[in-house]
């Protein structure tokens, strides 16, 4: 997805994500309706860290019924993780801004929504996760190195520092400095 769609209504408000995100759940419709809500999940972060929204009451609401969604449909969520590595596998440069938001999908997925993922009868897929995601960032820091970082205009605003895919660094100092360097032999 071009990163101009996935930006589209970057001014919208967190809570009007919030909702997006879950009639997309809502939907139940498979791995369209999936892959809708994790876009809209990513908005959401990113409008919160914008927006530098404390954490409320609504935000905790707004969590646990994610949650109970993502649960509710874990073998979709594992499929989205797997259809992540193996878009990443090989990707060029062009697939940079779309591996880059899956990730930052899985990540939030696994900080936010994840707990289920300790349950009994739970180990390979949690395994299998933890395999996948490895190998994503093994190709998040093949583009970086190979492409240099994401384009300004496509960087989000508001996701953490910790997102580290959106600016690939071996530069010091994180995204602020991570132009510097990328040119020089």
């Amino acid at each position: 997805m071009p990163a101009a769609a996935f930006w589209m209504d970057r001014d919208r408000p967190a809570a009007d994500e919030a909702r997006l995100v879950a009639s997309a759940l809502a939907a139940g419709g498979g791995a369209s309706a999936l892959r809708s809500a994790f876009e809209h999940l990513v908005r959401y972060h990113e409008r919160r860290g914008v927006d530098r929204a404390p954490d409320d009451g609504d935000h905790r609401q707004f969590i646990a019924a994610v949650t109970q969604a993502l649960h509710e449909r874990s073998d979709q969520v594992w499929d989205f993780v797997i259809d992540a590595k193996v878009d990443s596998q090989g990707a060029r440069d062009d697939d940079q801004f779309d591996i880059s938001w899956q990730r930052s999908a899985i990540q939030f997925f696994l900080d936010d929504h994840a707990g289920f993922l300790a349950e009994p009868g739970q180990e390979s897929r949690r395994d299998g996760i933890a395999e996948d995601v490895e190998l994503i960032d093994d190709e998040l820091r093949r583009l970086g190195a190979s492409y240099g970082p994401v384009p300004d205009d496509e960087l989000p605003r508001g996701l953490p520092q910790s997102h580290w895919w959106w600016w690939p660094a071996p530069l010091p100092d994180g995204p602020h400095r991570r132009h510097q360097g990328w040119d020089e032999p």
